[in-house]
């Protein structure tokens, strides 16, 4: 088979890599605009798991990144002056620049072309292709030129990022918040080898603007950041890559996601993979283990399709790969896309029921707030007998007019006695004899805001997590029955359905 691949990231490179090792006869050809040792970004992350995949379908490429990467369990919270540690996460950093020429030489050992600093404006420059993948970036000329087909859907946050390098060297995955007189930023801090931590700053573009970065240059921009996060640098300066886009100015982050991933052009089979039709924000930092298992799973049917006796049954086989890939990946995005936001509040689950189930009323309360980081919020469903199994809940909602009483305790929630908002899970009384008590029915959601009288921080628990913990005690605590979060008793669906998206990794 003749393949072309159209970009050198990743995702191109490990796909050419495994194909040629699974027929060397396949013809491969991997086409790159930059030279070999150009790259943008500075370090990218692995977890554990990604690590163990990579070695079962390619034992030297683990091999040799291992060698080069920098291993870390433990993830480090700078919030208002209280610093939190968590261990056993397990993670590997990486340069971005050294896991290319990594993939690189690995691809040209098994006899993949290589051809640099060629632009490939078109799948149509490739007539004699059988297979063309597109891995040509967010922003993928293969993709625009056939929207119609793969119809993407283009998203930009609102929220400013600046990606930078400096020096010092940290000893786990930091997230670091300061606030400034006009609102909160937050920077994601990761060491990727022995000399280097990447260091992304992000703010809401309130905020952002407030402050004047919307005038200023790089220079201004990193000058800025140095004096914000000064006790953390340790006299260290903030890097940029000159030649780096998205390390020389402020950006806004874009989600793609493209409702068809495969097109055939009247000669070849067009696929799209990584940013090309799917991105992840670097809240959860997936983006290169998505394009990575994209590369995987397509090799893996064409290695099933061969087996089966089905070689050239690639429709077919492009089908399977886009419906089990996108699964992955909109779980991924999901939980990313809401990280955007819960990261840069600490929010944890807080926000999602209300984003999910809240008024339009509620939501224009909460929400803005919550994006400007001006508000933290909280989801409170864990009882001290009931641990999170929800049909277990005791907490009780007694229906009282135009508001509702609630009585009983919470614990182990992330967020308690920091967070402005509380997302309350209670056994909604008004609803007996039908549930009697028990099970998952009957179950109510409710925002309580913390202040309310009733409300009680009963307990801090001291405990080694990235947010602080508590127990909260709910005495007669009388909540607006507008700030109930849907209709009565679908507390439950809403807990489901908020695990389901922003626990998903």
């Amino acid at each position: 088979m003749r393949i072309v691949c159209i970009g050198g990231g990743p995702a191109c490179l490990y796909f050419a890599l495994l194909m040629k090792q699974l027929d060397p006869a396949h013809h491969i050809r991997v086409v790159e605009r930059n030279r070999p040792y150009d790259t943008f970004g500075w370090g990218v992350v692995f977890s554990d798991a990604t690590m163990d995949n990579m070695r079962q379908w390619d034992r030297e490429t683990a091999d040799a990144i291992e060698v080069a990467f920098n291993h870390w369990d433990d993830i480090e919270l700078h919030f208002k002056g209280v610093r939190i540690r968590s261990g056993g996460h397990g993670f590997v950093g990486i340069g971005r620049k050294k896991l290319l020429n990594i993939l690189q030489r690995r691809c040209e050992a098994v006899g993949v072309e290589l051809i640099f600093e060629t632009e490939a404006d078109s799948d149509a420059d490739y007539p004699d292709a059988d297979l063309i993948i597109a891995s040509d970036g967010v922003n993928s000329r293969i993709r625009n030129k056939h929207a119609e087909v793969f119809e993407p859907d283009l998203v930009t946050r609102p929220n400013r990022f600046i990606w930078l390098g400096t020096n010092q060297l940290f000893d786990a995955f930091n997230f670091l918040f300061e606030k400034t007189e006009h609102g909160w930023f937050q920077a994601h801090v990761y060491k990727f080898d022995d000399a280097t931590t990447t260091f992304i700053v992000q703010t809401p573009e309130t905020v952002w603007r407030a402050h004047g970065l919307d005038r200023a240059d790089v220079e201004q921009s990193i000058a800025f950041c140095e004096r914000l996060f000064a006790k953390h640098l340790g006299g260290h300066p903030l890097l940029t890559n000159a030649r780096h886009q998205r390390g020389s100015a402020w950006l806004n982050f874009q989600r793609v996601c493209c409702k068809q991933w495969h097109h055939f052009n009247g000669k070849s089979h067009v696929v799209l993979m990584g940013d090309a039709v799917h991105t992840a924000h670097f809240a959860i930092g997936s983006g290169t283990k998505l394009a990575l298992e994209d590369a995987t799973e397509l090799t893996r049917l064409f290695k099933q399709s061969a087996a089966d006796g089905r070689p050239d049954d690639i429709p077919a086989l492009l089908q399977r790969y886009q419906a089990v890939r996108e699964v992955d990946v909109l779980r991924l995005q999901n939980a990313a896309w809401n990280a955007i936001d819960f990261a840069f509040a600490m929010q944890g689950l807080g926000s999602g029921p209300v984003t999910l189930a809240g008024s339009e009323v509620l939501k224009a309360e909460l929400l803005p707030r919550v994006e400007r980081g001006e508000w933290i919020t909280a989801f409170a469903l864990s009882e001290p007998d009931a641990g999170s199994d929800v049909a277990a809940i005791a907490c009780t909602a007694r229906d009282d007019g135009d508001s509702y009483v609630l009585d009983g305790e919470k614990t182990w929630i992330s967020n308690g006695g920091i967070a402005d908002v509380y997302c309350v899970f209670a056994r909604d009384t008004s609803l007996r004899p039908a549930t009697d008590g028990k099970g998952t029915r009957g179950i109510s959601a409710f925002v309580v805001h913390a202040g309310t009288p009733g409300l009680e921080i009963a307990e801090r628990i001291e405990v080694m997590a990235p947010h602080p913990r508590a127990r909260l005690r709910f005495t007669g605590c009388r909540v607006p029955e507008m700030q109930r979060l849907g209709a009565p008793g679908e507390g439950f669906k809403l807990t489901m359905r908020t695990l389901d998206i922003f626990r998903a990794r």
